[in-house]
């Protein structure tokens, strides 16, 4: 019976013009030439054949066959493979209890993916009782793997008209399910993702999502670590018309949901997120959400956030956490949802309200809250609206009414958004004022006075680590080569043996300080090395570094160079004490310095401004101190010296201290090395 139905596939086949090859009949053998198999409306990937040590083969002959339907038929153990890429305008079936599963010891790239969707249009994924993709994840966090958070389980990039129904994703090496891409028109259904080691599901760029009746648990390896994660890398990627309903988020080690926004900008499009009848549970935070980051909010995304008939239960940390939104830009709607018993932790309340990054940033606003419901314990504090101890902006637009239910008495307190609550929970901290940046012209680079004692020798620079993004500005006396040394290290203490010397080394970017296209210099890794720079004519460049989850130090110059915080302020650590040092122009009376210790980290650091000698130590006159913690504190100089020290000293807390330094009423530039500065005071007397 089997060599006539073959017989009769060939024949049909022939007359369709295709070519005809009988499949191998031994499971585990190489697969023949099953090209008549493209003439079924579906195939089984077993036609192709079988092999419980590794199916690559079979399963992605099957992916290619043209057929409209592939089903992923029950066998005696896992579909085992390696990457795999889906086709446009395929079904994909799992039978009930199959498992796709990652071939172990592979996938040692650290953008392997287990199943990867990447532009196609018209695919179904569909499965059933236990049907599931599932990776190593604990292989990925050891060597000899290299550290990632890109193991996804499942990929779908730039691709349209997409449903993945029914289906596990277990123990990816990053995310679950990843859309990116601005793919549109995705719905995920029916879905669990348990154990993965970045997130249940992230939505980086996406037009019309739906994710529907999805269990996210057991998030655990690197953060975010959430269960779903709505956060664009770049500013022209969309979230629009996100909609998550009836979802669960329930023990993760990061938050149930949350939105990282950063990188959107006046120029994105629109935000529209809805959150219905979704529930959060016992995750470090319900929904967090940030928008700040250090951002100078001279632009700010638009578009808004909406909860319906959400709960968020017995979390950890904060119920509801929103950062640094100022008003006019993304607007939070709660609607008839409750937050109970969060911030079991005690060291927080269950809602947060918050702009602690930036001491200029506008308050956090435009949020409304309709019959909201908090329950939490008697005597407890149950929001929080923090705001940097410099801000002198207030609160506008947070309106609604709330019932905070007591778990032991039973009482029930009303309150109502409005002017008296604004005035009690929201006013400024700050009545004074600031000085603005400063701002350095051509004619202020021109003018530069140059204050070398040793030209062309190496001096050795404090170490400080700038974290990712850090910018320099050095000046260099004539045309040619300059070498500077160096090193990277992992950002953060834990698992640094994950990061290899490759990552770490990345690229350093110089650009003349009036613009330009980059020259492009290798950095060294954590072993340390030099970083060779040929300058195409005399003045000053900038110097960049950006890596992800690296930290880098400069540690010898043979020219005058400054951490450079004009434009915003820069995020360091230190090894022990550190110190830099700066001119002042004698008129800038109001010259500020800004310092604040680690906002998460818990880093606090004894800091003093002080006059300082030629050579950069301590001087004598009255210096001025203060303890940075997780707020911004203003430093102002009592002295008339011009050269002025900085100098930091970490207060042991935990392994990994994080500092934020910026300047404002003076030039933001922090020299390394007091042998080697500049003075921006020029023949006309000004800055």
């Amino acid at each position: 019976m089997g060599s006539r139905i073959v017989f009769l596939a060939a024949a049909i086949a022939a007359a369709a013009g295709l070519a005809i090859v009988a499949p191998s009949e031994a499971t585990g053998g190489e697969a023949e030439d099953t090209s008549f198999l493209a003439a079924r409306r579906s195939v089984r990937v077993s036609d192709f054949g079988y092999d419980p040590e590794d199916s690559t083969r079979f399963l992605q002959a099957a992916l290619d066959s043209g057929s409209p339907t592939v089903v992923l038929d029950r066998q005696s153990g896992p579909w085992v493979t390696l990457p795999l890429v889906a086709r446009s305008n395929t079904t994909i079936i799992f039978e009930p209890g199959v498992e796709l599963q990652a071939k172990r010891g592979a996938f040692r790239g650290v953008r392997d993916y287990l199943f990867f969707l990447n532009g196609v249009t018209n695919v179904v994924i569909l499965g059933s009782c236990g049907a599931r993709m599932k990776m190593h994840k604990a292989d990925y966090q050891k060597p000899p793997y290299l550290r990632s958070e890109w193991r996804f389980a499942l990929r779908i990039d730039a691709s349209t008209n997409v449903t993945v129904q029914g289906m596990a994703f277990v123990e990816s090496g990053g995310d679950g399910i990843v859309v990116t891409g601005n793919s549109k028109d995705v719905t995920i259904r029916d879905c669990l993702c348990d154990g993965n080691h970045r997130q249940g599901i992230s939505i980086i760029a996406a037009e019309n999502v739906l994710i529907e009746k999805c269990v996210l648990r057991n998030t655990s390896g690197t953060a975010p670590a959430a269960g779903i994660d709505l956060e664009p890398d770049q500013p022209w990627e969309k979230l629009k018309n996100i909609v998550i309903r009836d979802c669960l988020s329930e023990n993760n080690d990061g938050d149930g949901y949350q939105s990282y926004l950063s990188h959107m900008g006046g120029e994105s499009a629109d935000i529209s997120v809805t959150f219905e009848r979704c529930r959060s549970v016992g995750n470090n935070r319900g929904f967090w959400f940030d928008l700040a980051a250090g951002r100078n909010f001279t632009t700010v995304p638009r578009g808004y956030f909406r909860f319906i008939d959400c709960a968020f239960e017995d979390s950890k940390s904060y119920g509801l956490c929103i950062l640094g939104k100022p008003a006019q830009s993304i607007d939070f709607i709660f609607e008839n949802c409750t937050f109970a018993n969060c911030a079991t932790d005690r060291s927080s309340s269950p809602i947060r309200i918050g702009s602690s990054y930036g001491y200029q940033q506008p308050p956090t606003d435009d949020i409304r809250f309709d019959n909201l419901v908090v329950r939490t314990d008697d005597g407890r504090k149950w929001i929080e609206c923090d705001r940097s101890s410099l801000s002198t902006q207030r609160v506008a637009n947070i309106t609604g009414n709330a019932r905070i239910i007591r778990n032991g008495s039973g009482r029930e307190e009303r309150v109502i958004f409005d002017e008296a609550f604004a005035a009690e929970h929201l006013a400024p901290r700050f009545t004074g004022e600031l000085p603005d940046r400063a701002n350095v012209t051509d004619n202020d680079w021109n003018g530069a006075v140059i204050c070398d004692s040793e030209p062309g020798r190496d001096a050795t620079l404090t170490r400080i680590w700038c974290h990712e993004g850090v910018r320099y500005v050095f000046h260099a006396p004539e045309s040619g080569t300059l070498a500077f040394a160096g090193r990277t290290r992992p950002s953060k203490a834990r698992e640094p043996e994950f990061y290899n010397a490759a990552y770490l080394k990345g690229t350093v970017f110089v650009r003349p300080i009036s613009g330009g296209d980059p020259i492009r210099c290798d950095a060294p890794g954590p072993d340390g090395g030099p970083i060779t720079v040929a300058v195409p004519a005399p003045g000053f460049y900038t110097m960049s570094f950006q890596r992800r989850g690296t930290d880098f130090a400069l540690e010898a110059s043979p020219v005058p160079i400054a951490v450079d915080t004009r434009e915003r302020f820069v995020q360091l650590t230190f090894d022990g004490d550190a110190v830099a040092t700066f001119w002042l122009d004698g008129t800038a009376s109001d010259m500020v310095a800004l310092v604040r210790g680690g906002t998460y980290s818990g880093s606090r650091a004894d800091v003093n401004l002080s006059p300082a000698d030629a050579d950069g130590r301590a001087a004598h006159g009255e210096a001025v101190r203060c303890l940075a913690d997780g707020d911004w504190h203003p430093l102002r100089p009592v002295a008339s010296s011009r050269l002025l020290r900085l100098s930091f000293s970490p207060v042991p807390s935990k392994p990994y201290t994080f500092f934020a330094l910026d300047m404002l009423g003076a030039p933001g530039l922090f020299f390394l090395s007091a042998e080697k500065t500049w003075n921006l005071k020029n023949e006309q007397g000004h800055l």
